[in-house]
């Protein structure tokens, strides 16, 4: 059974760095390629993320599952994801 759901949210997360661009080619065909966004709003995505998951996922999951000990975020990681997401 194939999960519709799947396909949906890697072309959701895709969006955000890669934008469809439609242009006409010399024989006058339309064509379509795929253009890189600029870094500012896919970093202004993931800075939104991590504020969602620091001050609401992590501490509901904390909450309803403290045995699982789930990890905060840190400034390890916050700096790992900016260096990620600026070397994109």
């Amino acid at each position: 059974m194939a999960l519709p759901l799947l396909p949906a949210l890697a072309a959701a997360v895709s969006s955000l760095f890669f934008r469809r661009v439609v242009e006409v080619k010399d024989d006058g065909a339309p064509g379509e390629r795929r253009q890189a966004r600029p870094l500012p709003a896919a970093l202004a995505v993931l800075l939104a993320f991590l504020a969602l998951y620091h001050f609401i996922i992590w501490p509901v999951l904390n909450f309803h599952f403290p045995e699982y000990g789930f990890p905060p975020l840190d400034l390890a990681t916050i700096g790992a994801a900016l260096t990620a997401a600026g070397g994109a």
